[in-house]
């Protein structure tokens, strides 16, 4: 009798053991998993930032007047900015994507109507809308990353 106790206990001992060990090592998993997919956001987070939009950035206010402010885009601008999409389509969120290709139709269309090719030197994001969105997803990744950013510019 006494020996069925001992061998009872030791089985309830060793099945409490690895059950517990199981879930242990459950959340140990779950938490490395959760630590590594927070990792490759903060590296996607950057590779975007470095290639997308800082560079949009710099082309968007390369044209900026102290006092005077954004004026918009002018085609030169746009071919730039497009090329920089069509380098990297798999970094490109969709707002972008969509933004910059309907002011390309615009563009198509104005230099179909347009006799001369200078006459609509900024003629687009007079709304701001491509501006306003290339500085809010560039200021919100760089909040994610723990990065210097502008408050005013964070959804």
């Amino acid at each position: 009798m006494q020996w069925e106790a001992i061998i009872s206990a030791s089985v309830v001992a060793a099945i409490v053991s690895s059950s517990l060990n199981f879930i242990f090592q459950f959340f140990n998993d779950k938490r490395k998993y959760k630590e590594e997919k927070l990792k490759e956001l903060k590296e996607n987070d950057k590779l975007i930032i470095k290639e997308i939009y800082g560079p949009i950035l710099i082309i968007l206010e390369g044209d900026i007047i102290p006092g005077d402010g954004y004026d918009g885009l002018d085609s030169d601008q746009l071919t730039s900015i497009r090329k920089i999409i069509e380098i990297n389509p798999h970094l490109v969120d969709k707002e972008l994507d969509h933004v910059t290709y309907n002011y390309l139709e615009e563009l198509y269309h104005l230099s179909r109507n347009q006799s001369s090719p200078n006459s609509y030197e900024k003629f687009i994001d007079f709304d701001r809308k491509l501006f306003t969105h290339v500085l809010t997803v560039y200021n919100t990744k760089k909040k994610n990353l723990n990065l210097p950013y502008k408050d005013e510019y964070i959804i």
